[in-house]
Parts: C-alpha cells; sequence; structure tokens
C-alpha cells in the first residue's frame, strides 16, 4: 500500500454505542412554549422548565444562579426541588397511564420551580423521527438530539443520520456518483476483528485468516449495494473522536483511499493501519464475489493537504460531516495532490448544530411540538455566544 500525506495521522476508532425504546405518539401536539431548557435528570428523562437556565442534560453540572445554592439543581440528584414533585413523578411513572405515555407536564403547584412556571418531562428515549434510506433505518431520539447542543460530541445516530441525508437528500442525481454510507458500527466491526484475533489465528491459511476477520461483515453488507458504489463513506470513532474515510472508485485499477481527520499530528501510523484494514477488507469481499483468486488493485491512500483542524474539543464530528458535504457536492477531478483549502476556501462548521437540527425538525411528523424545544436551544446557544463575546472582551 502506498501512503502519500502531506499532514499526518490521527487516532481512529473506539465507538459508542446508543440504545433507546421507540415511541411512537401524536398526542402531544399542543407543546407549551417554554423560556428556558433545563435541568436535571429523572433516571433516564430530562426536564424542561421556564424557571431555570443554562444546564446540559448530557453532561451534568448544576443549575440555576450561582449566588443561589438552594434553589440550584445537581445531575446527581432528581430533577424536582421538592419532595411533593418527586412523588408526583413516582406517581406518574408508575401509573398505568404513563406507562403508555413518554411525555407528560407537572403544573407549578406541585412544585416549587416558579410561580406560573411548568415543568415537562421527557424521556431521553423520545423517538423524534424514524427515517428509512435506502440500505439503513434510523431512529434519532430525544437524547441523540440533545448531543447536537454546543460543547457537546456528536454520537453515531446523528453522524450516520446527517451523512445518509447528504448522500440522499442534498446530492443531485448522476450515474458515475452513486454514494453509499456505511453505518458507523461497521469500522466498530472491523477494526474489533483486526485487533482481537482468535488463539490459533497465525495456524490458519491466509484464506482462512480472512474468513474469520471479514466473513461476518461483508454478510452484514448484503444489503448494501457495496460493488456498485463510487464512492464508499466509512465514519471512524476512536477513543471519542470522529475521521472519515472515502473510497473513492473502490473495485477499479484508480481506488483510492482518502482520510478526513481534523486533529492531524505527527504519526501517520495509524491512519496507515486504518486504510489498510479497508483495503484488506474490500479485497476480500472482491475475492468472495468474483470467485477468483486475483486480488484488488493496490489502492493509494491519501491526506488532504491543508485540512481544516478543529480547534474546540467537541467539534470533530462537526468537521466530519462538513468535510463529506464539501467533497461531495463538489468533488474535485484529481486527488492525489489533493489541496481541500484551496478546493474549499470558504470551508467552515459555523452553525452546523442548528443545520443539523432543523434538518431533523424538519422531517417530523410532529413538527409543531419541538418546535418549542429548538427555540429554547437557539436562545440558549445565544446567550451562550454573547457571555463568550463578553468574556473576550
Amino acid at each position: 500500500m502506498e501512503v502519500s500525506t502531506h499532514a499526518h495521522g490521527s487516532p481512529f476508532g473506539c465507538y459508542s454505542d446508543h440504545q433507546g425504546v421507540s415511541y411512537e405518539d401524536d398526542r402531544y401536539d399542543d407543546a407549551t412554549d417554554y423560556e428556558k431548557v433545563i435541568v436535571g435528570s429523572f433516571g433516564s428523562s430530562l426536564a424542561f422548565s421556564s424557571s431555570l437556565s443554562n444546564y446540559n442534560p448530557l453532561v451534568g453540572g448544576s443549575v440555576g444562579n450561582d449566588d443561589d445554592e438552594d434553589e440550584a439543581m445537581s445531575y446527581e440528584e432528581p430533577c424536582a426541588t421538592s419532595s411533593s414533585a418527586r412523588d408526583d413523578w413516582d406517581e406518574e411513572m408508575h401509573s398505568e397511564e404513563s406507562s403508555q405515555q413518554d411525555i407528560f407536564s407537572l403544573s407549578s403547584s406541585e412544585s416549587n420551580y416558579g410561580r406560573g412556571s411548568r415543568v415537562s418531562v421527557l424521556s431521553a428515549a423520545t423517538e423524534m423521527l424514524r427515517i428509512r434510506f435506502p440500505f439503513l433505518s434510523i431512529s434519532v431520539k430525544l437524547a441523540d438530539f440533545l448531543c447536537l447542543q454546543e460543547k457537546e460530541l456528536l454520537n453515531d445516530t446523528i453522524v450516520d443520520f446527517f451523512l445518509n441525508h447528504i448522500a440522499q437528500h442534498l446530492l443531485p442525481e448522476a450515474p458515475n456518483k452513486r454514494v453509499n454510507v456505511l453505518p458507523a458500527v461497521f469500522w466498530h466491526n472491523l477494526s474489533i476483528r483486526h485487533s482481537c484475533l482468535p488463539e490459533d489465528f497465525t495456524t490458519l491459511t491466509a484464506s482462512q485468516q480472512d474468513e474469520a476477520r471479514f466473513a461476518d461483515l461483508l454478510e452484514f453488507l448484503d444489503d448494501f449495494e457495496l460493488f456498485e458504489s463510487d464512492f464508499l463513506l466509512i465514519p471512524v470513532n476512536e477513543w471519542e473522536h470522529w475521521s472519515l474515510i472515502v473510497v473513492c472508485h473502490p473495485f477499479t485499477e484508480n481506488g483510492t483511499i482518502l482520510c478526513f481527520d481534523s486533529l492531524l499530528n505527527d504519526d501517520n501510523n495509524n491512519l496507515a493501519v486504518a486504510s489498510k484494514v479497508v483495503e484488506e477488507f474490500l479485497g476480500y469481499a472482491w475475492a468472495k464475489r468474483s470467485g477468483k483468486a486475483t486480488k484488488l488493485p493496490a489502492m493509494k491512500t491519501v491526506v488532504p493537504h491543508n485540512l481544516p483542524q478543529q480547534s474546540a474539543p467537541a467539534d470533530d464530528g462537526l468537521y466530519v460531516l462538513e468535510y463529506a458535504k464539501r467533497f461531495l457536492l463538489d468533488t474535485p477531478t484529481q486527488i492525489d495532490n489533493f489541496d481541500f483549502s484551496a478546493c474549499y476556501p470558504n470551508f467552515s462548521i459555523r452553525g452546523k448544530r442548528q443545520e443539523i437540527q432543523k434538518t431533523i425538525l424538519s422531517s417530523t411528523a410532529n413538527r409543531q411540538m419541538w418546535t418549542p424545544l429548538m427555540e429554547l436551544l437557539e436562545r440558549n446557544n445565544r446567550q451562550q455566544h454573547q457571555q463568550q463575546a463578553q468574556h473576550r472582551r
């Protein structure tokens, strides 16, 4: 394998899975317009109130006024600030009616959030959107949506959703630009099979070794039309860091593996290893399909020159999605000496989180229910930006 890099390597692949329960309910079209996003945890649920301010429900911390410790809440404790509210929560959760209900409200008379306020408690597993792409069905839940807040790491559901959205909804149809997005779990399993080999692996023949590493994965991709792709997108997550591999023209003599990473460093070993594993898998897939022992032509690995790099720790997923969008919408004709900044001088991730949020909300069947939440998040983001601007002065 030939490795051609201008900037170098990055870590690839640790995978964080998200699981949840699907809900379908159309009873909550009349959502209350709350003023602030909140605040705490009822087990696996999140609460929203008009009386408390900045809080990140997926990270934890206290909320309320810094100078009022009595009114602030902690993520380690129940969200409600009174025993009566906690009793109401227990009663709701154990009632037969609430067992079928994933969203409900507590009136201010039943809690001490503040006079005239209302609290809505939403299960983190509440399904916001279920969408079917050609090769993958994706369920976006509230917990997934909330990882789009500022300073939050994007999870696998959001990355899978938006990459498929780009491929299926943003690209014009073109016979020479068939894009196939492999789910994030593909790399997770591929990297595990590469690093966790059976004890007798060295005693196996070369073909047996390939079977042990790749047979299950190829079966998993049976419905993905792997061999009818001009571009294969493979999202990669290692050590909670997102990167992207794009295989250009696989199964041809011009096959090239592009590696996009927003935290490049001076060690290219991880890039080379990741590219080699992907190339070996595609070689195995080619041999199984053709039924011959002929090898797939060697692929070149390229890391684009002048690749924009992240400055905030949680922005790697945003960079991956914007890399993919720019590349697919305006693919350079020559990628051997691919200068990313020259091809896309206006590259930016500014507003990317909001773009993804609005894309999800625009696809929901009950958009009216979720619009107030979006407005709350937008106001919260504006306040954070204003505070950051004041801090820089």
